[in-house]
């Protein structure tokens, strides 16, 4: 079972828990008997103690999380230190991406930047499915640090309209089995 797929019966585990209590107390708490105003006032207690508790468990998720924020420093940290660097510069419709062969298990850092206008590098497998992306812009390097643990053909896609010949931006790069093993 993937990460993804633990998460979300996670998610939805804790908001079926999170309904039943919410029906359990509608169903035991009967007809009114306070006053409105009593009433708004118990309202008012409930949703400033429901914002500090989901506040308090958001901002704990997300410091949980920021060791699995993609940026270099963080996956660096994650997966250790580059030992290939892919020098990636996306112009009018078309990548050129150096070197174009990649040993698998291997951790690479992509150079991104463009010659021209924005782009969107994405990844994708060779099954088809986008595994990672960072933006192309002129004057400035994106570093995208991966591994790749899948032998295969590659597909690099524009994922920023960039203009009429956005849907020509297509190019790969080939993850080759590591010499010595696996």
């Amino acid at each position: 079972m993937s990460k993804a797929s633990i998460g979300f019966a996670l998610f939805v585990l804790l908001s079926v828990v999170w309904t039943l209590i919410w029906a359990f107390v509608l169903v035991r708490s009967g007809p009114p008997t306070l006053t409105y105003a009593a009433v708004a006032k118990r309202a008012a207690a409930i949703r400033v103690w429901l914002f500090w508790t989901f506040g308090s468990v958001l901002f704990v998720l997300f410091v949980l999380s920021v060791y699995f924020f993609p940026y270099r420093a963080f996956a660096m940290r994650r997966m250790g230190r580059p030992q290939l660097k892919v020098e990636v510069v996306g112009k009018m419709w078309t990548w050129e991406i150096h070197p174009d062969s990649i040993p698998a298990h291997t951790m690479v850092e992509f150079d991104v930047t463009a010659g021209n206008i924005n782009h969107g590098f994405g990844i994708y497998s060779p099954a088809g499915r986008l595994i990672n992306q960072v933006q192309a812009m002129p004057g400035y390097t994106n570093q995208l640090v991966t591994s790749f643990d899948q032998p295969g053909k590659y597909t690099v896609r524009c994922l920023e309209y960039c203009s009429l010949g956005h849907h020509l931006m297509v190019s790969s790069f080939e993850v080759t089995p590591k010499k010595g093993g696996k």
